[in-house]
């Protein structure tokens, strides 16, 4: 005769157990009355097991509620309570996103064991670029029943999206609204406009995003600047928690050269070696950081009396053609300093000229009307350009009385590395 057994149903989660089936025989036969059969042991396993349920265990989302539902997975003897808690980032992650989790506690009885219960993650962002916040939530119990009171769940894990603005440069205006430099992704805008040593220019620098570490900004002219500022402070630290704005002033003192208007290029550079590594990445020029400005040229190539003389010099004629001459001193300089050599070559035009064609016609040997002494070519450097270089000429005599008359001291001017002295 075959014998089923069944365990009783039981929705609570007991271990593994042993079960002894008694057997005793009764008969009126002799034989049989006197049969001792031994217990049967029966192995129990229980198909339930203690421990707690959720709709899911991973969670990735921006800033927001997040709902997930939980409940026990077997029958508990006596009141389960759950606390949900936020473990800490022992980096430090969890300074820059938080979890508030509603509720935090919850209780369940063995005749609501096996009811879903909605718990709430509310997540929410500091407002910094520090990435993607991964955290867990660990679920800790409070019973008398001994396999839930020592029961270690598998946690939650949540990670809080970066939904903050990518670290980038503001630069304005000192009204701290016109941006003067492009936003990344857009069209360069018109630069603007500084005068070579009478111009100043005042702009503010902000970052675009909460900082969660320091930045230290230093601006700095682009490599093969050829012209380059002076831009005060030569930095600026802005610190996490403080609402800051970097107020820069650039001027250009005039270098005395004329080397032309240009486009100069600033560079906003993050300097500290552990600054906020967001900020970092966008050195040299990157995230709005560049700034070109307009450098309008103050200086103009010329040539000058550097020994104070205006207008007509006087050159006073010989009595006779044996007598001493009186020698005329005439300083010449440049107007600025040039970026090569620059040589003149004085000689005497024809006549008085009135146009380039005259400027360019020597006098004749009989048609001159100065004798030069000394400084017929004068040689500039970068070093000598503001001396005056003498140039000596007295007014050659003449049989008669010639009256008073105008002659022309010219030069021509050669300067192969120089285009505008050229």
């Amino acid at each position: 005769m075959e014998i089923r057994i069944v365990p009783v149903n039981s929705d609570v989660a007991d271990a593994e157990r042993t079960v002894n089936i008694i057997t005793r025989v009764s008969s009126v036969a002799a034989p049989y009355s006197k049969i001792s059969v031994p217990d049967i042991p029966v192995i129990i396993k229980d198909l339930q097991k203690a421990g707690i349920g959720f709709s899911r265990d991973v969670i990735r989302a921006n800033a927001g509620t997040e709902t997930v539902t939980m409940r026990l997975q077997s029958e508990p003897r006596a009141n389960v309570v759950v606390d949900l808690v936020v473990s800490q980032d022992p980096e430090g992650a969890s300074r820059y996103a938080t979890v508030t989790i509603d509720p935090p506690q919850i209780t369940f009885t063995p005749e609501d064991y096996g009811s879903n219960v909605d718990v709430n993650f509310i997540l929410a962002d500091d407002g910094t670029a520090y990435g993607d916040v991964q955290m867990q939530v660990l679920a800790t119990f409070q019973s008398t029943d001994h396999v839930y009171n020592t029961l270690e769940p598998t946690p939650i894990t949540i990670t809080v999206l970066e939904g903050d603005p990518a670290p980038a440069w503001i630069i304005t205006d000192t009204t701290g609204v016109t941006l003067i430099a492009a936003a990344p992704g857009t069209p360069p805008l018109v630069p603007r406009t500084v005068v070579e040593h009478t111009g100043v220019l005042l702009y503010r620098v902000t970052p675009k995003g909460t900082l969660w570490r320091t930045v230290t900004l230093a601006p700095t002219f682009a490599p093969g600047t050829k012209q380059k500022g002076i831009i005060t402070p030569s930095s600026f630290t802005f610190v996490p928690g403080v609402k800051s704005t970097a107020n820069f002033l650039l001027t250009f003192p005039s270098n005395n050269a004329e080397t032309g208007d240009q486009d100069v290029v600033i560079w906003h550079v993050v300097t500290g070696v552990d600054d906020e590594p967001g900020y970092r990445a966008l050195s040299p020029n990157l995230g709005g950081s560049e700034l070109t400005v307009k450098l309008i040229e103050s200086d103009r190539a010329g040539i000058n009396l550097g020994n104070g003389a205006s207008g007509v010099i006087l050159a006073e004629e010989p009595d006779s053609a044996t007598a001493n001459p009186i020698v005329t001193s005439v300083g010449i300089v440049l107007n600025s300093r040039p970026v090569a050599t620059v040589q003149l070559l004085f000689y005497e035009a024809a006549r008085v000229p009135t146009t380039l064609a005259a400027v360019r016609a020597p006098a004749t040997a009989a048609e001159r009307q100065l004798t030069l002494v000394s400084g017929q070519t004068l040689t500039f450097t970068e070093s000598d350009w503001f001396l005056p270089h003498p140039v000596l000429m007295y007014a050659t005599f003449k049989t008669g009385d010639q009256g008073r008359r105008i002659a022309s001291l010219c030069a021509t001017i050669t300067s192969p590395d120089d285009d505008f002295y050229a």
